[in-house]
């Protein structure tokens, strides 16, 4: 927030500006650590203050790559964590990301560590970074973990956004069809109705009579037709939003015909990369798969990774667990069972998360091009269909034209 303050020198000489600050006590301080006696201080209420202070409280993938790599840049150069902190909020412009940095540099300016900071922003920082950072700072290492942390949180912003990508191709070919496909129905079937009628052509071809019965239909019910997918639309990012739903999603998404090994590589990838940083970093094994858990993004690994934690916790391996359970490719089997021999653990699916993610980007870039033919079969049908359903009545009155 930005305040507005009236305040004196050491001198006496009066002084007055505006000061950054996530509370009113906050911006007390920061004046007073700059040896000035405040006489007046308030919130700025301009126009400009108020757009400025609209917060969408949401922190990008993107947004905290550039956050940590930038933070390790600054933690190396032998800025102090607190000036580094306020450099940061100074340079980002999602206002509701600024506020919480500022406020975990005042909390670190009162004694705190930056471990402690975040822990009071869990929707920002995960359990993963957090953990990180407090395992950072008890080695001494803080810089090498930020600087891990940055790395990691840029290979998965990546992953998810070649996959988001190679999704966004087939969603707006199919937004675009069915868009086409009511315009169709609504405003140039019913012309096309009429044109027909006037030509007499009799006995309408079966085709023509349901495209035509289907354009009535549509431009009767227009408007519910479009309430109806939007409501549709609306429950089903609801449902998948809910914890049931999600659940549900989880499940299927691994059993889909093409998708379903995508997705099981995406997560064991994932699973891979979060552990072998957890344990590199110095968490003990329980917990780590226990942070691990919460990170991976879905419940069925969720509750297989938690199982596994049981298991070690009872003095069973790793292996014995994954071996039992699909979900884990043969490939992460005996990845597991050789770091576990050789006590190379962490090393080992260090590699595996880079081998896999590279098998997943492959993937995604392969999908593509096998979706485009698909589509485009698709799509040639269903204009081959209409354009029979159009032509076949033109093409009966000209073969009963006389000549």
């Amino acid at each position: 927030m930005e305040f507005i303050y009236q305040a004196r020198t050491k001198e006496g000489k009066p002084q007055s500006g505006t000061v950054e600050a996530s509370t009113h006590q906050a911006a007390l301080n920061v004046l007073r650590r700059h040896n000035l006696t405040v006489i007046l201080l308030e919130e700025a209420t301009n126009v400009g203050a108020f757009f400025k202070e609209i917060k969408w409280e949401r922190v990008s993938a993107r947004e905290l790559v550039t956050f940590s790599r930038s933070f390790s840049s600054l933690f190396d150069a032998g800025v102090p964590l607190v000036e580094g902190l306020r450099i940061l909020a100074d340079q980002t412009d999602n206002q509701y990301f600024r506020q919480v940095i500022l406020d975990i540099m005042d909390n670190v300016d009162a004694g705190l560590k930056l471990s402690q900071g975040l822990e009071k922003h869990p929707k920002v920082f995960s359990d993963f970074y957090r953990n990180l950072v407090k395992s950072g700072e008890t080695s001494g290492s803080l810089q090498k973990t930020l600087l891990y942390l940055a790395d990691y949180t840029e290979r998965q912003y990546e992953l998810q956004s070649n996959i988001r990508s190679a999704f966004i191709y087939p969603i707006f070919v199919i937004v675009v069809f069915i868009a086409v496909f009511l315009i169709m129905m609504v405003f140039v079937i019913p012309r096309l109705s009429g044109v027909l009628t006037q030509l007499g052509t009799g006995e309408l071809p079966w085709l023509t009579r349901i495209m035509l019965a289907l354009s009535r239909f549509t431009s009767d019910w227009f408007i519910g037709i479009l309430l109806l997918i939007a409501g549709g639309i609306g429950w089903l990012i609801y449902y998948l939003r809910s914890d049931i739903g999600k659940a549900a999603w989880d499940r299927l998404s691994l059993r889909l015909p093409l998708f379903g090994s995508l997705f099981k590589t995406i997560y064991q990838a994932r699973f891979s990369d979060t552990l072998s940083n957890l344990v590199r970093g110095g968490i003990p094994i329980i917990e780590a798969m226990h942070i691990t858990a919460d990170v991976v993004g879905n419940t069925v690994y969720k509750q297989l990774i938690l199982k596994i934690a049981e298991e070690v916790k009872a003095g069973n391996t790793i292996e014995s667990v994954v071996k039992a359970h699909e979900e884990f490719s043969p490939l992460l089997v005996q990845m597991v069972a050789v770091g576990e021999r050789s006590g190379k653990l962490e090393e080992i699916l260090m590699k595996l998360a880079a081998f896999m993610e590279s098998e997943v980007d492959r993937s995604v870039k392969s999908f593509v091009p096998l979706l485009e033919p698909i589509l485009i079969i698709i799509l040639g049908l269903g204009v081959g269909l209409l354009v029979a359903a159009i032509l076949l009545p033109l093409y009966s009155v000209i073969l009963n034209v006389p000549t």
